[in-house]
């Protein structure tokens, strides 16, 4: 009789601990289902200021951007890498915050530079998609930036200082 019961308690302790362990993953598992497994993080030097900034280099990363993101720290940003440079359309889909663009152009000596900025975009909140303002890259580009509003008036960024890029991509 002592016996079963040791080796019931026993057994029953094991479940337990298969059902918790279970639990754990199911909900770790829930959150990183793919909304956070294709982020990369690395870091970018403007004047000065380095920031880390979060790599959205796949299509499906750079269509989600910063939309319901939580608001950034002046240390932190995401940057958008594209293939080949070209003329870019942003829009402030599902954003939250303010933010400032940076536009990345690629001198001819492969060196990137800010090629332009968009200062205090409005997130426009409760406006329709169709109704939401669209901003432009100035000229081709492959990488754009983007930083909490009003960090490039804080740190000084103006048109045609460099930018140090500091890359570890994931896909």
């Amino acid at each position: 009789m002592l016996l079963r019961f040791v080796v019931n308690k026993g057994v029953y302790r094991w479940g337990v601990l298969i059902v918790l362990l279970g639990v754990v993953l199911f909900f770790l598992f829930s959150i990183l289902d793919g909304k956070n497994t294709d982020r990369f993080y690395s870091s970018v030097r403007i004047n000065n200021h380095t920031m880390e900034v979060e790599i959205a280099d796949a299509p499906e990363a750079r269509e989600r951007g910063l939309g319901g993101h939580a608001p950034l720290s002046e240390n932190e940003g995401m940057l958008f890498v594209f293939k080949n440079p070209e003329v870019q359309t942003f829009w402030m889909k599902r954003m939250i915050f303010p933010i400032d663009i940076v536009w990345m152009g690629i001198d001819a000596d492969g060196k990137t530079f800010v090629a332009g900025i968009e200062k205090n975009v409005d997130p426009q909140i409760g406006a329709a998609d169709s109704a939401l303002a669209l901003y432009q890259s100035p000229v081709p580009v492959r990488y754009v930036l983007e930083v909490r509003g009003g960090l490039t008036d804080l740190f000084g960024v103006r048109i045609g200082d460099p930018v140090l890029l500091y890359l570890a991509f994931g896909k």
